[in-house]
C-alpha cells in the first residue's frame, strides 16, 4: 500500500512538471468498439471512444473545436438531405399501401436503416418512407434523434 501512494504521488508530480492531463489517455486498450464523433460538421470513425477522447485531448491542446460522440450510423450513411428524391434508388412512390395521412405537425427526427440517413418533418412521415423504401436487402428506418439530420 505504501508503495501504490508513492506511485499515485509521483504521477501526480510527473504531470504537473510535464504538463500531462491525466484526465488524456496516452494508451488505449485494443478493444474495437466503433465510435463516431462529430463536431458538428464533419464525422470521424474511431476504433473505440478512447481513441475518440484522446483525440479531443490533442485538439484541446491545439485550440480545437472538440468532437461529440454520436450514433455510429452517422459515421457510415449517406445523407439523402443532399440528394434529389429522384435519385434514391430502392424508392417505390407507387406502393398504393404506403399512402397514409400523417398530421401536420412539424417534429422533425432525424432517422437512419444503416445506409442512408434522412430528416422527416415527423415520426409517422419516417414510418411512411420506410415504407416506400423497403427493400429485402435494406433494413428499416429507426430514429436516431430529435431534429433535423444535419
Amino acid at each position: 500500500m505504501k508503495y501504490f501512494k508513492i506511485a499515485i504521488i509521483a504521477l501526480f508530480a510527473i504531470s504537473e512538471v510535464y504538463g500531462i492531463s491525466l484526465e488524456c489517455p496516452l494508451i488505449c486498450p485494443a478493444i474495437y468498439q466503433p465510435t463516431c464523433g462529430t463536431n458538428g460538421k464533419e464525422y470521424l470513425k474511431f476504433s473505440n471512444p478512447c481513441g475518440l477522447k484522446v483525440f479531443n485531448c490533442d485538439r484541446q491542446k491545439s485550440a480545437l473545436s472538440t468532437f461529440k460522440q454520436r450514433d455510429f450510423d452517422y459515421c457510415t450513411t449517406t445523407n439523402l438531405d443532399e440528394v434529389e428524391i429522384d435519385h434514391v434508388p430502392h424508392l417505390d412512390v407507387d406502393n398504393k399501401l404506403c399512402h397514409k395521412a400523417c398530421p401536420l405537425n412539424y417534429r422533425p427526427v432525424c432517422g437512419s436503416n444503416g445506409t442512408y440517413r434522412k430528416s422527416f418533418p415527423n415520426e409517422c412521415d419516417m414510418n411512411s418512407f420506410n415504407c416506400f423504401f423497403k427493400t429485402e436487402t435494406i433494413n428499416n428506418w429507426r430514429v436516431l434523434h430529435r431534429g433535423n439530420c444535419s
